[in-house]
């Protein structure tokens, strides 16, 4: 038989009030039980619950068509009430208002595609990206979270020490705001001229308002500082998404080469990274360019060239295991009779020899070097190369392996191949 669990959720209290069941009341569940795994409010009554809101919502919604309704599931359910005065509402009310404003401007600068370019050769730039990151971090996301309590009507059915310990369970932000501003870790402070008047001690709707109020005067300044930065992308609106498109690839290649390194040998990671670090360069450049026309002549350029990027990078990933399938591929069964067995023996050595010992160092010691103007040349040789030795397991290849003996230069070892490719075919 299975019992029910009983779970202490709300601690004693002298006054308490009835209230609707609904999402508010499962909110304030999740905001009051802190100890983990003790209900699972994604099962059971909970999604009961929340599906049965859902019903609601659709019957609304059929029934406004006729005429204003708010038909609502009659379930009530009892809470501790903590009453809020005045001068609490009015910080609360505060606080939401700030809040909204700093989020709107941190999206705003978080989401410049003009901003997102510009910082990767403008270190002022990177250091207060940086820092608009830190506060939506570490001040607007638990702010998102009290606005909505607030929304929800429950702020003042919660205890206020609790409730900023669910918000801030490493503890609350410093108005010292550190942000590691280059790759070498080095870091940067941001901090208010008037930060003196801020305290964020005690665990009050005051503490959460002045958390606020620096978010958004903080937000507001950087916001200030960067708008120069800013008005380039007005100017720039012919440019119809190109540099939208360009972080998205760059996003994408990045994403590509990171995923690749660490399943690679080890001999990959400085042509790979050098991908990373041409595609970084190049938005730099385009950034550093003033002229509308210029920037949009040089943006399309790029982003053909972060495409090929992308391509060169899959061929390069793939690299060691077409390699190990080519090896394979000219191995044949070989009866070996001192050890009464059947062996795996290499053929045609000359030919594999030149491609796993020249070529493909070759091909990753110009992948080390590689531009936006021969990307495209390199993938083609590496997919023409693995080709050709795949039909070259089939052909004749004496004449070849004579000519292989002696050549040590990579280029003149695939003209040699694609010689073989032109006689067979005349």
């Amino acid at each position: 038989m299975v019992y029910p669990k009983k779970i202490s959720v709300f601690a004693s209290h002298n006054a308490y009030k009835t209230i609707a069941l609904n999402q508010g009341y499962i909110d304030l569940l999740k905001a009051t039980i802190t100890s983990e795994n003790s209900i699972d409010f994604k099962s059971d009554v909970a999604q009961l619950l929340a599906e049965n809101d859902g019903y609601y919502a659709k019957l609304n919604g059929i029934l406004n068509e006729m005429g204003p309704t708010e038909l609502t599931p009659n379930f009530k359910v009892k809470v501790p009430f903590y009453e809020l005065d005045a001068q609490q509402k009015s910080d609360i009310d505060q606080i939401a208002q700030d809040y909204k404003t700093a989020k709107s401007i941190s999206d705003t600068l978080l989401h410049n595609s003009h901003l997102n370019i510009v910082r990767r050769s403008d270190a002022d730039a990177q250091y207060r990206y940086e820092v608009v990151k830190k506060i939506d971090a570490a001040f607007l996301q638990p702010l998102n979270t009290f606005v909505k309590y607030k929304e929800e009507d429950i702020l003042e059915y919660m205890e206020f020490p609790k409730l900023m310990q669910q918000l801030w369970p490493s503890g609350k932000p410093s108005t010292n705001i550190e942000v590691v501003t280059d790759s070498t870790q080095a870091t940067k402070t941001f901090v208010l001229a008037n930060t003196g008047e801020f305290n964020f001690n005690g665990n009050s709707t005051k503490t959460v308002a002045a958390i606020a109020e620096y978010a958004r005067l903080s937000l507001q300044e950087l916001m200030e500082s960067l708008s120069d930065r800013l008005t380039n992308e007005a100017r720039l609106q012919a440019l119809n998404g190109l540099e939208t498109d360009l972080i998205a690839e760059n996003d994408t290649l990045v994403s590509q080469i990171d995923s690749l390194l660490p399943a690679l040998p080890v001999l990959y990671n400085a042509p790979l990274n050098n991908l990373k670090k041409l595609a970084d360069k190049s938005l730099g450049e385009y950034a550093s360019l003033n002229n509308p026309e210029e920037k949009l002549d040089f943006g399309n350029k790029l982003k053909v060239c972060l495409d090929e990027l992308q391509e060169l990078t899959g061929v390069l990933g793939a690299l060691p295991t077409t390699s190990e399938e080519i090896k394979i591929l000219y191995e044949d069964a070989i009866w070996n009779p001192f050890m009464a067995t059947v062996m795996q023996e290499g053929v045609k050595k000359k030919v594999t020899s030149a491609y796993s010992e020249i070529l493909i160092p070759s091909f990753l010691k110009q992948a080390t070097e590689v531009d936006c103007e021969n990307a495209k040349k390199l993938t083609e040789q590496i997919t023409h190369t693995n080709d050709r030795m795949v039909k070259l397991r089939e052909e004749d290849t004496k004449k070849l392996e004579r000519k292989l003996r002696r050549e040590k230069n990579p280029n003149e070892i695939m003209k040699l191949l694609h010689e073989q490719s032109t006689a067979k075919e005349n």
